[in-house]
């Protein structure tokens, strides 16, 4: 359903290249731990980043594979500070006024500044550790752009080749409002069919920020991509239908308005020429970063002072912890058949 991001996922939009985190106010607290070349990732930073990744995973720090998530975290922060070393090489400047931009952006996605605030206050992260976290985004962003200049695909001849890929199923092209009050939602079902325009009601009372700027409008879907209950009531109106009653689902209660249905078809290049174009490029820049960041490494000198913050070592505390469970559970398994025989046993002298 093409509703508001979960903060998980805007957290984990935000934290790209493996874990991308910027560093909050306690950046130069505590004893250093890792050496990337010149540069020095201090406790109080990698502490400060690995809590809030944990927090964000729903990841306790007693779970028997906390260090093996601790150990990713780091090497996506140590991506991070190369990513931060290459694009300052390369002249990438993040003005404030970009960092406000995409705050805003940041913002908007969560309706208003109360919800936006109330989900950083849930993650603990403070204005300046969320500017820091959209400044390494930035970075990030401005960094892929400069790849992105030197790729060139062939979106044809990805078609061409890939033809069976480009079958779909039958599609639907609705909008909707979203509410939470079922009595709400048949008022707006009653002033629709009075008249209604459903493209300012959906901007003025729809949930779903993200799309009620636009009327409502989820643009053309397939059975798939939606909640059971929001996609059955929609495969089962025609185009220009709207919703005799509301539809519930996890969301609220929604008022459905079809607008067009496709049959199962091939879909032609023009159709598919933008986005797959784009998904190609993405793809590509995605490559030449993984290969940048494999070269960055290769070349850079990464020192590693403190082994709780050594991801080789934290991959075998992790290991071992595993074994330790495996092997107390096999034991628990053996005492209870060992237990369940005797039980048996007993039982079967007591027939006799």
């Amino acid at each position: 359903m093409k509703l508001k991001k979960p903060l998980a996922l805007m957290m984990a939009t935000l934290m790209a290249v493996s874990v991308l985190a910027g560093c909050g106010s306690d950046a130069n607290s505590g004893k250093e731990a890792i050496k990337v070349n010149d540069s020095a990732l201090k406790t109080g930073y990698l502490d400060g980043r690995i809590d809030q990744m944990l927090t964000v995973n729903q990841i306790k720090n007693d779970d028997a594979m906390a260090d093996y998530y601790k150990a990713q975290i780091i090497e996506g922060l140590v991506s991070t500070e190369l990513i931060r070393q290459e694009a300052d090489r390369r002249g990438i400047e993040i003005t404030d006024k970009d960092i406000e931009a995409l705050r805003e952006k940041s913002i908007k996605s969560y309706g208003s500044e109360d919800n936006f605030k109330a989900a950083m206050e849930k993650y603990n992260i403070n204005d300046e550790q969320f500017d820091d976290m959209l400044r390494e985004q930035l970075r990030y962003e401005k960094l892929t752009d400069q790849l992105k200049k030197d790729v060139k695909v062939d979106a044809q001849a990805y078609y061409n080749e890939n033809q069976d890929q480009f079958n779909v199923d039958e599609q639907v092209k609705a909008s909707h409002i979203l509410v939470k009050d079922e009595n709400k939602a048949k008022d707006l079902i009653k002033q629709l069919n009075e008249g209604g325009d459903f493209a300012k009601l959906a901007k003025e009372n729809s949930e779903d920020k993200g799309n009620a700027e636009k009327g409502g409008e989820l643009g053309y879907f397939t059975k798939d991509k939606m909640v059971a209950e929001f996609a059955d009531a929609a495969f089962a109106m025609n185009p220009g239908d709207i919703s005799a009653e509301p539809v519930k689902t996890q969301y609220g209660y929604h008022i459905i308005k079809v607008e067009d249905k496709k049959a199962p078809h091939l879909q032609s290049f023009d159709e598919v020429k933008e986005e797959l174009t784009a998904q190609l490029e993405e793809s590509e820049v995605k490559t030449k970063l993984q290969d940048l960041l494999t070269k960055l490494k290769q070349e850079a000198k990464i020192e590693y002072l403190d082994d709780n913050y050594n991801p080789e070592k934290l991959m075998q505390k992790a290991q071992e912890q595993m074994q330790k469970q495996q092997a107390a559970a096999s034991q628990q398994a053996a005492e209870g058949s060992a237990t369940e025989s005797k039980e048996q046993a007993a039982d079967t002298s007591k027939d006799k």
